[in-house]
């Protein structure tokens, strides 16, 4: 989940603009793909790092 959470977030941040707002929708989605409520900011949290990680190639 924490793969296609950094995915969500990369896209976000294609625009250099990643708001709450993208967040909190990123966060619905996951809950909709089955992350359990209580591990969504967690699963937020790690895929920020990744995706952090991967942008600097």
């Amino acid at each position: 989940m924490s793969k296609t959470a950094s995915l969500l977030i990369h896209a976000a941040k294609i625009d250099e603009n990643y708001t709450n707002k993208e967040k909190e929708i990123i966060k619905k989605t996951l809950i909709e793909l089955g992350a359990k409520h209580f591990e969504v900011d967690q699963i937020i949290i790690n895929a920020e790092i990744n995706e952090e990680k991967s942008n600097q190639i």
